[in-house]
């Protein structure tokens, strides 16, 4: 049973906003749909610079475990404070229906 202590912080799950806006880097823009507000663990994995576009940008890759639900896509992104996670992927990684995986990325212009 997944201890109830490690889920710290109050994350955001939404619709990501359509395709069709979409910034110079290839990030969304505008407000998603919401589609619920749960408590999750963080673990940030790693971070990348590199230069895109002729602007230096910062990534840092997120892994999130939640509470299993059946409504949570790769389509869609996490919030979190002032910041904005695009999910890529979607895991019940261990088979049993009691934990989500979430791996996201978070992109920063410097």
């Amino acid at each position: 049973m997944p201890q109830a202590g490690k889920y710290r912080y109050r994350i955001t799950i939404k619709a990501a906003p359509l395709d069709s806006s979409r910034d110079t880097f290839g990030r969304r823009k505008g407000a998603g749909t919401k589609i619920c507000t749960i408590w999750a663990e963080k673990q940030d994995w790693q971070g990348d610079e590199a230069t895109e576009n002729k602007r230096e940008v910062a990534s840092v890759t997120t892994k999130w475990k939640i509470r299993f639900r059946t409504d949570v896509t790769p389509d869609m992104q996490i919030v979190h404070g002032s910041d904005t996670y695009d999910i890529f992927s979607v895991l019940d990684f261990d088979g049993r229906k009691r934990e989500l995986l979430l791996t996201s990325r978070k992109v920063l212009v410097l």
